[in-house]
């Protein structure tokens, strides 16, 4: 079954909050919180229809499938280059 949802929430959006901050995307977010702090914001709320994977991204981020693969792409970029430097 996996951890619940508050668990699963606190260990995901983190990280992909920084990467749509790395990506701008509070530039055009349709949240005002976002907007205003200049920074992620975005919460994930359940519904019973919600697949998982998705308690991984923002909801600015959700039926927009260029966001998304923008947002993974990043997640990547940025775990590489956290790899990259501890390897030295």
């Amino acid at each position: 079954m996996g951890l619940p949802f508050p668990e699963r929430a606190a260990v995901y959006l983190p990280g992909t909050r920084y990467a749509a901050e790395v990506c701008a995307f509070w530039k055009t977010c349709r949240l005002p919180p976002c907007r205003r702090a200049k920074a992620c914001r975005g919460e994930v709320r359940p519904d019973a229809d919600m697949p998982s994977w998705q308690l991984a991204f923002p909801p600015c981020t959700r039926g927009d499938e260029e966001l998304k693969w923008k947002l993974i792409n990043t997640v990547t970029r940025l775990q590489d280059e956290l790899r990259a430097k501890h390897r030295k």
